[in-house]
């Protein structure tokens, strides 16, 4: 079953992550900056703040429906609620294609944002509550999601490069025609998959304090991360095409083949992990997600096409790792009935830094920038900002908390709670 999840995981996030690359040449095309897809270098800066703006807008919309989407989810059920998301995926991607403006492209990612709300955490939820292997399960869908996203810009790239000899205005287009195609594959996936309506309706906060405390800090951690990480993904296309190549076809390599390296060596070390038991996979999440943010200031230092790939694909190796450890750890601790509540504040909390995040960094970026500083300063503020975050979890008292669904009589004990 899990492979179903696996599957619909890669083909959202590869179709979205190939419609993200294009945005850059599209926005220069909407100013009128963008005379052709094989130049070397482009003035990407000049719509450096309109990405950010177009980041935060997906990221507005994005928290305030994952803040609901558990609630959602147990009114309407899982995969209806999957399914209204997949169908804002299609329809946002028809809005890119045939988008004229930049406000034109800022409704279509809000609606992403809905889109995204409703299908991630809801559907890492229903994977929780329907595969007893919930870790192996969380890792594969957590792995296709990332090789998606690493994938993505090499497929976007690939079809932008493919239309260079296209009018410009059907070039930039084209790669945005994926976008609804994914979302049509996704439907059938989530059929044969059985829905999920708890009747009795915990709330989180009825949860063990120690638990609810714990809870607190992966909160926190997600919004201190996703300020972190929007700062990252909001500037690095941009200094990557400003600094290192701006060829569609060498960007996209170099996206693609960090990922899936790092994907590569992180696969085996999180098999190893699924067979840890709480205590010991916690503490090891914790080294892992603090040598993750220290990676994000190593961008700075990557001054050539070989030195960038390498931080990138050390980056990606431990984000391979991280995302999934943050879900398995954190579902570890909670009973099944309020899976998708926390998932979704989790998500809520990440995007609400991301809000902030790619705003920041945009600015940020440009300000370095016009003051004749290295733009790639940026980064060792992102790493700076995501170790705040990092360093809370080894004050978590992992003992007290435990494995609510391995620990005899502790499921109990958190429902009575």
């Amino acid at each position: 079953m899990w492979s179903r999840f696996a599957l619909l995981s890669f083909i959202i996030s590869i179709t979205f992550a190939a419609s993200n690359v294009v945005l850059p040449y599209f926005l220069l095309y909407l100013k009128g900056s963008l005379h052709t897809l094989v130049a070397k270098f482009l003035p990407a800066e000049k719509v450096v703040v309109e990405m950010g703006v177009l980041t935060s807008a997906y990221m507005i919309t994005r928290v305030v429906v994952a803040f609901s989407s558990g609630y959602i989810a147990e009114r309407i059920g899982h995969k209806k609620s999957i399914y209204s998301g997949l169908t804002l995926y299609f329809l946002s991607g028809l809005m890119l294609l045939f988008a004229n403006s930049f406000y034109e492209v800022l409704v279509a990612r809000a609606l992403q944002g809905i889109a995204s709300a409703l299908v991630w955490p809801i559907a890492e939820s229903l994977m929780v509550n329907l595969i007893k292997e919930k870790t192996k399960a969380l890792t594969m869908y957590v792995m296709a999601m990332n090789l998606g996203f690493v994938l993505g810009p090499a497929l976007g790239g690939s079809v932008l490069q493919l239309s260079a000899s296209l009018p410009i205005n059907v070039a930039v287009r084209l790669p945005f025609v994926l976008l609804p195609l994914g979302a049509l594959l996704g439907f059938p996936l989530m059929l044969r998959i059985p829905d999920v309506m708890h009747k009795e309706r915990k709330k989180v906060r009825e949860l063990a304090a120690r638990v609810i405390s714990t809870l607190y800090i992966y909160f926190f951690n997600g919004f201190v991360n996703g300020i972190a990480s929007g700062i990252l993904m909001s500037v690095i296309i941009v200094y990557i095409m400003q600094f290192i190549t701006s060829v569609p076809i060498e960007l996209s390599i170099l996206l693609a083949g960090s990922g899936l390296l790092g994907a590569m060596f992180a696969m085996p070390i999180s098999r190893k992990m699924d067979m840890m038991d709480f205590k010991k996979k916690f503490r090891i999440f914790a080294i892992i997600n603090l040598l993750h943010k220290i990676a994000f200031a190593l961008i700075m230092f990557a001054k050539t096409y070989l030195g960038m790939f390498i931080i990138l694909t050390t980056v990606n190796f431990l984000t391979t790792l991280t995302l999934p450890l943050t879900r398995s750890t954190q579902s570890d601790i909670i009973p099944k009935e309020v899976t998708a509540k926390v998932f979704g504040i989790q998500q809520a909390m990440f995007n609400l830094g991301m809000i902030i995040g790619p705003l920041f960094g945009s600015l940020l970026y440009k300000w370095f920038a016009s003051m004749h500083y290295d733009p790639g300063l940026v980064f060792p503020i992102s790493s700076a900002i995501g170790l705040i975050g990092a360093v809370l979890y080894f004050f978590v008292k992992v003992d007290e908390v435990g494995d609510v669904h391995s620990s005899p009589g502790s499921s109990t004990a958190l429902a009575a709670a």
